[in-house]
């Protein structure tokens, strides 16, 4: 009888032992980059994928299902090639710089797996957007300055 359980308790770990030796980075996981120079007024566009690396390079999961969100709303995604694609707007009262935080989303039905991941863009201030406004202002400025004097 304990022969049995034990047998039973050996052939339980043989077959769970494949899961658990599955590590984190075997599996599946989100990878990105921007496709452009953010600029205030302009846009950003973030190309990302579900994909794990095989000798070094990274393969794509060619079932895997895309979605991104920005500030809590849904934003559209284009995939092309198994890479998906999303673009959002940058405000042109962001001349000074700012961010851009989104949240990736990819699930694969084959690997039965969902991987998140959030991305912050940073950029700095557009210079000669700012030097542009500052020399817009010296002629409406200006006049004021010398009546006061």
């Amino acid at each position: 009888m304990r022969h049995l359980a034990l047998l039973s308790m050996v052939a339980l770990v043989v077959l769970v032992a494949p899961a658990l030796a599955a590590s984190p980075a075997s599996l599946p996981q989100i990878y990105w980059r921007t496709v452009n120079d953010p600029r205030p007024g302009g846009e950003l566009t973030v190309a990302f994928f579900l994909g794990y690396l095989e000798d070094g390079r990274p393969k794509v999961v060619p079932d895997a299902v895309y979605s991104a969100a920005m500030g809590g709303k849904e934003v559209p995604v284009r995939v092309e090639g198994g890479i998906a694609y999303v673009t959002v707007g940058i405000p042109m009262e962001a001349i000074g710089g700012g961010r851009v935080a989104l949240n990736l989303t990819a699930r694969s039905e084959m690997y039965g797996i969902s991987q998140t991941r959030s991305v912050e863009v940073t950029f700095g201030p557009d210079l000669p957007a700012i030097l542009a406004l500052l020399s817009l202002s010296v002629p409406l400025v200006l006049p004021l300055v010398v009546r006061r004097r």
